[in-house]
């Protein structure tokens, strides 16, 4: 496939409404990658948790620029982990589950 004049972005604007791709997977399907989704969520949540206890709850753990380094890098995984979801299953795997049958 040959890439557009406009860019790879211009790719996702021409995407269809997700109702006009394909027709409504089985149930089990949309249940499982909800399930996904809040496991993803649940994930960045911990890490989240995680930054917060380890700026503020322990100043014991270690100097204070180290303790706020490795909350700064929790709370850029979580992002990372929230953007991933978001991308993957909200909207590619939903895609990917109306066009297979």
């Amino acid at each position: 496939m040959a890439p557009d004049a406009e860019g790879p972005r211009s790719r996702w604007r021409r995407l269809p409404p997700l109702r006009q791709v394909g027709s409504d997977p089985d149930y089990r399907f949309t249940l499982a990658n909800e399930r996904t989704l809040l496991a993803w969520l649940r994930t960045a949540l911990g890490l989240v948790a995680g930054a917060v206890a380890l700026a503020g709850l322990l100043p014991e753990f270690g100097p204070q620029p180290v303790r706020i380094g490795l909350a700064v890098v929790l709370l850029a995984l979580a992002l990372l982990a929230v953007a991933a979801v978001l991308l993957a299953v909200g909207v590619l795997v939903a895609r990917l589950l109306r066009r297979v049958r």
